[in-house]
């Protein structure tokens, strides 16, 4: 079950570039999924930021952790999440993110 839910949870420990590109296409496939207002849509990259804040620190920080303390292999997906989550914060805290400049 731990693998399914880190699996389900990866794109958030993948490099920056990959995972903002898997966030902003689950944002999209939520706004075409929802036509009738019935769920809350992620409508800007910046409230897609704090999505991705919330989803680390709720969920994905504990079951990447464990898997890493389980195979000490995977703790670069943890060193990746926790990179991540600093440039989601600076997204999310920018008033001009359009001109932020994101590492890969």
């Amino acid at each position: 079950r731990g693998l399914l839910r880190a699996a389900n949870l990866s794109y958030l420990a993948r490099p920056f570039g990959i995972s903002r590109a898997w966030a902003m296409a689950r944002a999209r496939q939520s706004r075409a999924d929802c036509q009738d207002s019935l769920s809350q849509v992620v409508q800007d990259f910046q409230a897609t930021a704090q999505a991705e804040i919330r989803h680390i620190d709720g969920l994905a920080r504990q079951a990447f952790q464990a898997l890493s303390d389980w195979y000490r292999d995977f703790h670069f997906l943890v060193v990746n999440m926790e990179k991540n989550r600093v440039q989601w914060t600076a997204v999310a805290e920018s008033k001009e993110w359009a001109e932020l400049q994101l590492t890969k």
